[in-house]
């Protein structure tokens, strides 16, 4: 699988290639496991420990951190509950563009969309139907004025919403 650190991709690594970063002392930074195709993410060890493939962690000192992956058989992925899921967008506050990742259970449509903090949409992102996994789309914000906007994902009865800042 792949480890991304506020959104941006990091080298593979394994036990005997470790793959080493700097990260800034007391300041949260957001980490996110992705597995391969047929496989799933099983938890985080070393410098935190949880299951869940989203991880806000405040780097202290040196330390390792680990994201644990299987592979999955085609009886558990059967099995594996359903979740949709919007990530926060990178960067943010953002300039030019912004990235963000929509993750789809099931094959289905998937609407993702800007809207300003008057509900007024300024943006279309995606809207159509897609397949399961991880989307990684991009939001053009160029044309759009500095401030505070929503990014709002509406897939099968699912919304989450997402603040987006603007600058120029």
């Amino acid at each position: 699988g792949e480890v991304r650190a506020e959104g941006v991709p990091l080298p593979r690594a394994t036990p005997d290639d470790p793959f080493s970063a700097i990260f800034y002392r007391g300041v949260p930074a957001r980490f996110v496991a992705v597995p391969d195709e047929g496989h799933a993410f099983t938890g985080w060890s070393g410098l935190a420990s949880a299951t869940a493939d989203t991880l806000a962690l405040t780097v202290g000192g040196a330390g390792a951190l680990t994201a644990t992956f299987a592979r999955v058989t085609d009886a558990e992925a059967a099995a594996a509950p359903a979740a949709h899921a919007l990530g926060a967008p990178y960067p943010n506050p953002a300039s030019r563009a912004a990235r963000v990742e929509a993750t789809l259970a099931g094959p289905g449509r998937l609407s993702v969309r800007v809207v300003d903090m008057l509900g007024r949409e300024v943006a279309v992102v995606a809207d159509e139907a897609r397949p399961a996994g991880a989307h990684a789309l991009a939001v053009d914000v160029r044309r759009l004025p500095s401030g505070v906007y929503a990014v709002v994902m509406d897939a099968d009865g699912f919304r989450a919403t997402r603040r987006l800042v603007v600058t120029r």
